[in-house]
């Protein structure tokens, strides 16, 4: 059941424009915990950096810093020069990190950092869907404890770029999602927007961030809000020409051309998601809806109903047969709603729809984030979910 909701939650109205953008943001912590599970990872440093002939940085330690001035991504590395194993990798302490400057910090953490390691500020530019990341400074720690200059980095210095747009997912249905993203980088989250479309929007989606710090008030770590039309053309993809098979406690039943429709916000919300379903133990198709409302959205009904082959017309033998298969199909209808009613009648949508499990690849590196949903809820943007997730 839980999964059955958790897709009806993505869906809504396609009448809205094509490249209006889904939003999430995610707190330092949780980012740094997913990137710290990444690493070490290496990077190959242009010519005029590295000393020694040592041409790779392995990067042990990141941490995010916040926004620059120029709204620009802060990061803070650690790590050393050259490949092969360490006997210390370089590690960051748990205490503040970002606010000394890069001697300073290494002073401060002898003995922690052995000799050797590297100490560098880090800056991300996002700029016609590309994210760049370039080295701002950097300083080598020494024997005597006193750390000097990277050689080489006299200025700024890009060391990697990604492209943020045309990213493809291939899903079940046999289509692709192609996906374009610009980041905003905040005091202690970044917030990552997301358009759905079958090439970048010539214009980049709108910020403002500062509508959505709700997203992580309380426990939760991750927070997104999601608008009718990118909900819909989600599921048009996952559900409109292929049935996509969900888990229904004991059950399996595949879901097809599911929607959903909402109005009002707060305590005033009102929720419906509809769609056909078919139980795989009973092999008849449903039309079923959910009803929920509310903030938090709490689920209030499971209603099904049969569909039902037309009699009328048929001789007296075959139209007793249909009527008889219509019956059945009507009692068994009215079961299954009546069960999942029971167990969705007054529960909140996301304690419903927890735990969560997500996987995902970005840069190579395949994410796994587990943990539960914490809030749902219908704004004027849109639907907006909260959830406090965790790499282990």
């Amino acid at each position: 059941m839980a999964a059955g909701i958790a897709v009806g939650l993505f869906s809504g109205s396609a009448a809205a424009a094509e490249s209006e953008a889904a939003h999430v943001r995610v707190a330092a912590a949780l980012l740094e915990e997913i990137v710290q599970n990444a690493l070490p990872a290496t990077i190959t440093l242009p010519r005029e950096l590295g000393e020694g002939g040592d041409k790779t940085f392995q990067m042990t330690a990141l941490r995010y810093c916040g926004a620059g001035e120029k709204g620009n991504g802060r990061f803070r590395a650690a790590g050393r020069l050259g490949v092969g194993e360490s006997r210390r990798e370089p590690a960051f302490a748990a205490d503040e990190v970002c606010r000394p400057g890069l001697a300073e910090l290494a002073e401060r953490a002898q003995p922690t950092f052995a000799e050797g390691t590297v100490l560098v500020d880090l800056e991300a530019t996002w700029k016609h869907w590309e994210l760049k990341l370039s080295a701002v400074r950097a300083v080598v720690t020494s024997k005597n404890g006193r750390p000097r200059p990277l050689s080489g980095l006299d200025k700024r210095m890009e060391l990697l770029s990604v492209p943020s747009a045309d990213l493809r997912i291939d899903i079940p249905a046999g289509a692709t999602v192609v996906l374009h993203t610009m980041p905003t980088f905040l005091e202690s989250a970044v917030e990552v927007a997301i358009v759905l479309a079958d090439k970048a929007p010539a214009k980049p989606p709108r910020a403002a961030a500062g509508a959505r710090e709700a997203l992580l008030a309380g426990q939760a770590n991750i927070g997104a809000e999601i608008p009718a039309a990118f909900a819909n053309q989600v599921l048009g993809l996952l559900t409109g020409s292929q049935p996509l098979t969900i888990p229904v406690d004991r059950e399996e039943v595949d879901l097809q051309n599911v929607a959903l429709t909402g109005e009002g916000t707060g305590d005033a919300a009102r929720l419906t998601l509809t769609g056909n379903a078919t139980p795989r133990s009973v092999r008849e198709t449903m039309r079923w809806t959910l009803a929920a409302g509310g903030e938090p959205l709490r689920a209030s009904s499971v209603r099904m109903t049969a569909q039902l082959e037309d009699c009328g017309g048929l001789g007296t033998m075959a139209a007793l047969g249909c009527n008889v298969r219509n019956g059945a199909r009507a009692a068994a209808a009215e079961g299954f709603g009546r069960a999942l009613t029971q167990r969705c009648e007054g529960q909140f949508v996301h304690e419903l729809v927890s735990p969560l499990s997500l996987r995902f690849n970005v840069a190579g590196q395949r994410i796994e984030l587990r943990g539960d949903l914490v809030r749902t809820a219908l704004s004027a943007r849109g639907l907006s979910a909260a959830a406090h997730l965790g790499t282990k």
